[in-house]
């Protein structure tokens, strides 16, 4: 017997229970927008629509993929930030909605300290799927961006996230590890950045098996580990970020909500730096931290 689209999502969800998975029903929901081609206006409209055996067992393989705590954006491949789409796979970190913080210090520091400036020269250091350089490639049409991933699986997502978001034009994208690409080899004669951004690794290597299943089975540990205490990725960004930003240019990086102090010590243990911001996300977590340079 061929079940409703209702009969379905409800099965699916207690099957979801039995599995500890958070929200069983939104996943149940977007799973199925998803099989459907939905979105959820339409599918509440269709509720009472009957299932064809065919896409009964789609669905059922989806869901078993939730049940197995694969996150449900690497099932649909797909998660928005800063209300664009993004494919994401597993070769790329899920964007999380504080990172949004990243982008809104970057536009307020455009508007009050980098408004003369054109173009204004972005570097995004380990860019993942792209989501932090489209989002500023969207809202500056005219910055010069350069968005750069030790990963080359990593790179493919981001240059097929931009162009699916039309703005594949304004981004160049670099393979390299942090940023040996634009400071060390002199002979490039790439010009200083305006700004730099970076969402680094920054979990303890310890904790990350300690972190849900989503996180610590799916996604990349490459993007995860932050070495022993967290911090390695910030000790070599900070360490060169001088040498890539031109005076009184800013490094903003984001960081876990424990980190803050720690991070500015190491900021202020170089000279090349001369005020050190720290700013929360809507929970109230330190989220982002803000280094301008002398």
């Amino acid at each position: 017997m061929n079940l409703k689209v209702s009969e379905a999502i409800k099965k699916a969800e207690n099957f979801l229970k039995t599995k500890s998975i958070p929200k069983p029903r939104l996943d149940c929901e977007v799973l199925m927008e998803s099989l459907l081609g939905f979105n959820q206006a339409e599918l509440y409209a269709n509720l009472e629509r009957y299932l064809s055996s065919l896409q009964f067992e789609s669905y059922s393989r989806l869901i078993e993929r939730r049940g197995n705590r694969e996150p449900t954006q690497y099932i649909i491949q797909s998660r928005e930030f800063w209300s664009l789409d993004f494919r994401v796979d597993k070769s790329v970190l899920i964007p999380r909605p504080e990172t949004e913080i990243l982008i809104e210090r970057v536009l307020v520091l455009r508007l009050e300290k980098h408004a003369g400036v054109s173009p204004l020269r972005i570097l995004d250091i380990g860019t993942g799927c792209g989501n932090i350089a489209i989002a500023l490639a969207k809202e500056i049409p005219a910055a010069k961006i350069i968005a750069s991933d030790i990963s080359l699986s990593a790179l493919k997502i981001a240059m097929l996230n931009a162009k699916l978001n039309g703005v594949k034009k304004r981004i160049e994208f670099v393979q390299g590890n942090l940023l040996e690409p634009f400071c060390n080899d002199r002979n490039l004669k790439i010009p200083p950045f305006n700004i730099i951004v970076s969402n680094p690794p920054y979990i303890p290597s310890e904790q990350i098996n300690e972190l849900s299943p989503e996180v610590s089975k799916w996604e990349p540990r490459t993007a995860l580990d932050g070495g022993i205490d967290g911090l390695d990725f910030y000790r070599k960004i900070i360490a060169k970020a001088g040498d890539c930003l031109v005076k009184e240019g800013f490094l903003l990086l984001e960081i876990g909500e424990d980190q803050a102090e720690k991070i500015k010590e190491i900021a202020i243990f170089h000279n090349a730096y001369k005020e050190v911001k720290v700013y929360q996300d809507y929970s109230g977590k330190n989220r982002v931290i803000e280094i301008w340079k002398k």
